[in-house]
Order: C-alpha cells, then sequence, then structure tokens
C-alpha cells in the first residue's frame, strides 16, 4: 500500500510541477483597428459610448505619445465631446511644474494674445512640436478648465538624481525619503527601458547608474500623483468638474505609474486611457481601460 501511495504521490508531482509551463501573459486582440478598445468589456466603441462611459468618473489618466499627432487630436477632441455633455475640463499636464501656476492662468484666459511658449518655456520644458499640444488647451479654454503643472523642477530631480541630502529643504528631504522604490511589478516594467545606463558618471558602475535612473522615474510618478490629488480636493468641488491628467504613456502603463501612487492618495475612481499603435499583434490584459487605437503616418522616404 505504501508503494502505490508513492506511485501516485510522484505522478502528482511530475504533474503539478516538473511538467508545468509558465503561463503566457493574457493578451487582447481588439477587432476594431482604430478608435476606441475597451479591455475590461473586450469591445470596440466609438466615441459616444466612450463619453457615456467617462461621464461616472471625476478623474481620467489619459497617457501621450509625445511626437505622435493622432493621440493629440484624440485628446482635444475628447475634452470637446466631455465639454459638450456639460462637463468643465481641467488639464493636470506633465510638461509644467505647480510654479509655473501664473503663467498657466494667464494663458488659459479668453482673448489671451502673448505669447506662451516663450513665457512658459516650452523648448526647455518639452521641445516637442507645440501646434500639436496647442488644440488640447484650446479645447480646454473652451470647456471653462484650467490648465495646471504637476511635475518636478529639473534641480529638484537632479537633487533626487544624485541622492544630494545636504543640498535638500527640509520638504524635498522628507519627499526624498517617502519614495517609494519597492514595487517590483514597475521594476519589472521598465527594467528593459533602463538596461543601459544612457548616462554613466565618471567611477559609476552600470546598477548604480540604473538604480539612479529608477529612483527620479519614481519621483516623477510620485511627485504627479501627489499633485493630482491636492488638484481633486481643489478643482472637483465644481459642479460638473473632471480632472483629466495628461502625462506620457509610461507613467500611466499596466496602473502602476502615477495612477497606482494617486490610488494610495485618493479614494476616487479613475479611469486610464492610453494610446497604442494598432499594428500590434496584441495588448496586455491589465494595460488600461481603454486603448485609443491609431496607425502613424508613415514616414516619407
Amino acid at each position: 500500500m505504501q508503494q502505490i501511495f508513492l506511485v501516485i504521490f510522484g505522478l502528482f508531482s511530475l504533474l503539478f510541477s516538473g511538467c508545468s509551463v509558465a503561463p503566457k501573459p493574457l493578451m487582447h486582440q481588439p477587432a476594431c483597428d482604430k478608435g476606441i478598445y475597451a479591455i475590461k468589456g473586450s469591445q470596440c466603441l466609438d466615441n459616444d459610448r466612450l463619453i457615456e462611459r467617462l461621464e461616472r468618473y471625476d478623474v481620467i489618466f489619459i497617457g501621450d505619445h509625445h511626437t505622435e499627432k493622432e493621440p493629440h487630436t484624440f485628446t482635444a477632441t475628447l475634452i470637446e465631446s466631455l465639454h459638450a455633455s456639460g462637463f468643465t475640463i481641467h488639464l493636470a499636464n506633465e510638461w509644467f511644474v505647480p510654479e509655473d501656476r501664473t503663467v498657466l492662468q494667464h494663458y488659459m484666459q479668453e482673448g489671451y494674445d502673448g505669447n506662451f511658449t516663450e513665457e512658459i518655456g516650452w523648448e526647455k520644458k518639452a521641445g516637442y512640436d507645440f501646434s500639436q499640444y496647442e488644440p488640447i488647451y484650446d479645447a480646454v479654454r473652451e470647456s471653462g478648465g484650467a490648465l495646471y503643472g504637476i511635475n518636478l523642477t529639473k534641480v529638484s530631480r537632479k537633487k533626487i538624481s544624485d541622492a544630494n541630502l545636504t543640498g535638500m529643504s527640509s520638504e524635498e528631504r522628507t519627499f526624498f525619503d517617502g519614495l517609494d522604490l519597492n514595487v517590483s511589478a514597475h521594476r519589472q516594467l521598465l527594467d528593459p527601458y533602463f538596461s543601459h545606463c544612457h548616462g554613466l558618471r565618471k567611477g559609476e558602475d552600470a546598477a548604480t547608474c540604473k538604480e539612479r535612473m529608477y529612483r527620479v522615474q519614481v519621483a516623477w510618478d510620485t511627485k504627479m500623483a501627489q499633485e493630482s490629488a491636492k488638484l481633486v480636493e481643489q478643482v472637483l468641488q465644481e459642479p460638473k468638474a473632471k480632472l483629466l491628467i495628461f502625462v506620457g504613456a509610461m507613467h500611466l502603463s499596466d496602473d502602476l505609474g502615477v495612477n497606482m501612487r494617486f490610488s494610495r492618495l485618493s479614494n476616487l475612481p479613475y479611469v486610464t486611457i492610453l494610446p497604442e499603435i494598432s499594428s500590434q499583434t496584441g495588448y496586455p490584459n491589465a494595460e488600461a481601460d481603454y486603448l485609443f487605437l491609431y496607425t502613424p503616418p508613415e514616414s516619407p522616404l
């Protein structure tokens, strides 16, 4: 009897361990090759159905592909559609910092006729084609909303990169000490992008450089989450107001960036929309709530 038991036990061990194969990630392959794809419902949506679903959320995270026109056109159209449904749209943007508040307020005024790119220092803050972003800002102004900066200043980022504790103010030190660098899934997500250090310093090894780069990435996400949570308390007191948080797509992917850290600070439900190029063979199940699928124009030969 004992021998039979050992044989059965060995067969089960082989079945559940030795012969097991690591499962492949769950991927979506949408039937639509452009427009909106709802991951949770596994279905393609038109603009009207998307707006209908977004009406229940006060906070909307939207990812950006900085050099592509199509995601910017989509974002501007989304703001216009939400405004047509009666909402005031406030936009928190990665390009700007809280210290830009006065310039941004001036720019959002009706009849503004200044040189915004010069006043804000666009080339140093962003450097991308402003004409692709301008329709987004115009749509926010038209809705009666405002534009906000949520990022770290370059000076603060450098202190964090250098771990320059003596150069930090007490507020900066508290922020630095509170950075959570232990989200393993987030590290796995970014690891391929940090596999090569582009700015290796004298006497610095690759592992130290990689850790420094990751620390700054977490600092970006944390600061933008904190500032977004503050804005919730400020702008959502208005009736029918929405806060759109517009940042690079990698800061939101798989709900592990700004949106995850925002969820630690606010219990308010949110939704995430990410742009994706439609030629991909599939999209991860946990990537976002909605995908905006688009085909970039072919580059001239």
